[in-house]
């Protein structure tokens, strides 16, 4: 019994998915540096804040976000792998990795990070922003998404 669960956990252990290749980049040291960066140059230009308090919303905000969506990245995006392989994919006739796949993490992971971001950053910090703010917002979250994916395909993952 126990010897049959731990089997069935192991088969659900090797199934990957664009998403968790991103991730596995997107979680490092300088892929975090840079994204506070370019959040950080996005804030300052949608406000009219201090920049130590721009520094201060990203830094919390970035934190907050991180530690939920840790755990909650993979299995948003696994639901929505899990989605497209019975609809999408199902009519293209492709596999999990193609370049909708690929896509589609990107965009996902970009709007799941940037929204909790923005809304800590409005309602914690009082930060006032312009109109058009969450575009560029999501912007800014999507480059560096879109780096992580880069270094993916220049130096693929071993899992």
């Amino acid at each position: 019994m126990i010897l049959n669960v731990l089997q069935n956990n192991m088969i659900l252990a090797n199934v990957v998915w664009p998403a968790l290749y991103i991730l596995s980049r997107y979680y490092t040291w300088w892929a975090i540096g840079i994204g506070l960066l370019i959040e950080c140059v996005v804030l300052r230009t949608l406000t009219k804040d201090s920049a130590k308090k721009v520094v201060l919303a990203v830094a919390v905000a970035n934190l907050i976000t991180a530690i939920v969506g840790y755990f909650a990245i993979p299995w948003i995006t696994f639901g929505w792998e899990f989605a497209l392989e019975y609809t999408v994919y199902q009519l293209l006739d492709v596999g999990t990795f193609n370049p909708f796949g690929w896509i589609t993490s990107i965009l996902l992971i970009s709007a799941i990070t940037a929204f909790p971001e923005l809304l800590i950053i409005r309602k914690l910090f009082k930060i006032e922003l312009r109109s058009g703010a969450w575009a560029y917002w999501w912007a800014g979250n999507a480059l560096s998404v879109l780096l992580a994916f880069l270094t993916v395909l220049i130096w693929p993952v071993q899992m």
